[in-house]
């Protein structure tokens, strides 16, 4: 959804988001920061989580999630939450105006 800065794609939300309202489905919005875009790892691989171990964990592919971008990046970090404040409101402008809206999982 975010594949670079200031870049945003969210055809497949509004997609899902307009069948929801045509069928009035009632949709949760969840918002999930268990995932990173690529570039924010790059640009800040200070934020990647430590193991146990003391190593670094790179984001990427995970069988529990069709995406990639796992397990994220830390939120310690002062530009990562910035990321993840302006994913929340993209979003937003993209689910809120749908009446199929129910509300937020935070």
């Amino acid at each position: 959804m975010n594949p670079a800065p200031d870049q945003w794609i969210f055809d497949e939300v509004e997609e899902v988001m307009s069948y929801c309202d045509e069928f009035e489905v009632q949709v949760m919005c969840g918002l999930m920061f268990e995932l990173a875009p690529w570039w924010l790892e790059q640009k800040y691989p200070g934020a990647r989580f430590t193991d146990a171990r003391g190593q670094q964990v790179r984001i990427q592919g995970s069988p529990n999630n069709v995406t990639g971008g796992w397990p994220g990046l830390c939120f310690d970090w002062e530009p990562v939450r910035e990321a993840g404040a302006l994913y929340i409101g993209e979003l937003i402008k993209v689910v809120a105006p749908h009446k199929s809206l129910f509300g937020y999982d935070c």
